[in-house]
């Protein structure tokens, strides 16, 4: 194929990683000229259709498309089969080859003078992209300081057995002066999405660390890339500027001692009280931000419990000006038809309880009479059963669910006690205790923590602002930014990214019944203070 009597190289260049590409020379070589064949490999398998560019120097010379064997023939002479030599005189070139779905490869190589080289030189080109680290997502108040950090960044052929103190300049550059992709040549930063009317701007793209500071409420998206001088890498990390509660349209109707379940995208606020007992139930769509009544309960009711079941809502217990002790009657709310109904009553019928379904049942715990009782209400078969009597009587507290365990939160008389109850063994188990001691509050579970939010002070005798995340993996609190005015006996839920509070009274029994509807979100608020009682 090639003549023993001329320098000879053959360049195997290969698009898997796992193959070493070669620049082999004659040993004999007595001459200032060769020949040059390029065959492109991937896993041993010969690759048509890549594309292959020969450059001397910075000047492109050849362009090349390979054959179904792999060999690289010019364009204007492609043939099925055969080996295109291409006549080289000594000097510097580079080879570049590309194909669609393949990591592009480039070779650069010396073809020396007749005498220089006398033996097999392999050519190691196997770079590896950098790897472009701009971080995890951030969660902050809108016009706080962030520091933008790529130095995590690297890059995988970074030489790891030399003591980078005894590296130079010279030690990520190749024959040529050019870089040889052994390092993190060059960081830039990029802005790709902000909100309306942001004024964000980043005033040096090219450092590895850049402070911002998101102007406006809104995501932020920012990309990374990191170039090691032949291959780049991108990646992409999202602020998230908010305020930790912000406020949706009000209430149409003001109350407190009411509660709201969720059907899919709406909250349904059901009952309270205004001066008088209520009957009253508003929907709340969370995503148009609007409210609309639909049909009223049939018994008017204050302090009960409602959960929702297979797109369903469940009411029981409260109590009203004739039915002083508790409302024995369970209703039954359907959406599709707007009409509530009847369906069963109470064994222990009782008001300012807590409760909460697991598993397709509704536990019941306390309450203004039978403080002990423990009932459970099966909605599909429209059943109640009573468990064992709790080791402490609850009342105007609140329940939690978190990994098949319930938790009930302060109380009157119980203001700071946290109790954990295992339905499956019956244990209960005092926890930790409440930071701010309270009760009349409500709490809502949310990415994994639990938070108690306001309520009513026993030792001021008023209303809290204060909001407490309980951690029950590892049984720890902290207290978290705090709500702008103080609230209890108002109903919370979590949903999609926030905590919805509605309503309540500021002053428990003073008649400041709110409209408010606020969305708390726990991402964003501020640590008040990191201790554990």
């Amino acid at each position: 194929m090639l003549s023993s009597k001329k320098m000879q190289a053959i360049t195997i260049i290969a698009l898997s990683i796992t193959t070493t590409p070669l620049v082999m020379i004659d040993d004999e070589a007595k001459f200032t000229k060769g020949s040059l064949v390029v065959k492109v490999m991937a896993d041993n398998s010969p690759i048509d259709g890549a594309e292959v560019q020969l450059f001397e120097g910075k000047k492109s010379r050849l362009v090349m498309a390979t054959n179904r064997d792999g060999y690289a023939v010019p364009k204007s002479e492609r043939q099925p089969k055969g080996i295109k030599e291409i006549e080289l005189d000594s000097g510097s070139y580079q080879l570049t080859v590309n194909k669609s779905n393949f990591k592009s490869r480039t070779i650069k190589f010396f073809l020396p003078e007749a005498g220089y080289v006398e033996k097999i030189i392999a050519i190691q080109i196997g770079n590896q992209p950098p790897k472009a680290n701009a971080g995890s997502d951030i969660f902050l108040h809108p016009k706080t300081q962030v520091l933008m950090d790529g130095r995590k960044s690297y890059d995988p052929d970074f030489p790891k057995d030399i003591d980078p103190e005894y590296l130079t300049d010279l030690d990520f550059k190749d024959e040529f002066g050019d870089s040889n992709g052994r390092r993190v040549e060059e960081y830039l930063w990029k802005v790709i999405s902000k909100p309306d009317h942001s004024q964000i701007n980043i005033l040096d793209p090219h450092s590895p660390v850049i402070p911002l500071i998101p102007d406006v409420e809104g995501v932020y998206e920012l990309e990374l890339t990191v170039t090691d001088g032949i291959d780049q890498q991108k990646d992409a990390v999202r602020i998230n500027a908010y305020y930790p509660i912000s406020s949706k349209k009000q209430l149409p109707f003001p109350r407190g001692g009411h509660t709201s379940s969720i059907i899919g995208d709406s909250i349904y606020v059901i009952g309270g009280w205004n001066q008088v007992f209520l009957n009253r139930v508003d929907s709340y769509h969370t995503k148009n931000d609007s409210w609309k009544a639909v049909a009223p309960i049939n018994v008017l009711r204050n302090h009960h419990v409602s959960f929702s079941y297979q797109g369903k809502i469940y009411i029981a217990g409260g109590h009203n000006k004739k039915q002083i002790r508790g409302i024995s009657e369970v209703e039954r709310y359907d959406p599709v038809n707007n009409t509530w109904q009847v369906v069963s009553k109470m064994p222990n019928p009782r008001y300012n309880a807590g409760g909460a379904l697991y598993k397709g049942k509704f536990y019941i715990f306390g309450g203004s009479s039978g403080e002990k009782k423990v009932d459970v209400y099966d909605p599909f078969f429209n059943q109640w059963e009573s468990l064992p009597d709790m080791p402490v009587g609850r009342i105007r507290h609140s329940v939690n669910v978190y990994n098949g365990k319930f938790y009930l939160f302060g109380g009157k008389g119980t203001e700071k006690l946290v109790s954990e109850f295992d339905v499956v063994t019956g244990q209960w188990t005092e926890k930790k205790p409440l930071p701010n001691p309270r009760y009349y509050h409500a709490s809502a579970t949310f990415e994994q923590r639990i938070f108690v939010v306001g309520g009513h002070s026993f030792i001021e005798e008023k209303g809290i602002d204060t909001v407490d995340e309980y951690d029950p993996e590892n049984d720890q609190w902290r207290s978290l930014s705090s709500l702008p005015f103080a609230i209890d006996i108002q109903s919370m839920n979590s949903h999609d990214n926030g905590i919805y509070i509605f309503g309540g009274e500021s002053q428990f029994g003073q008649t400041s019944v709110l409209n408010t509807s606020l969305v708390y979100n726990p991402l964003y608020a501020n640590v008040l203070d990191n201790s554990t009682p």
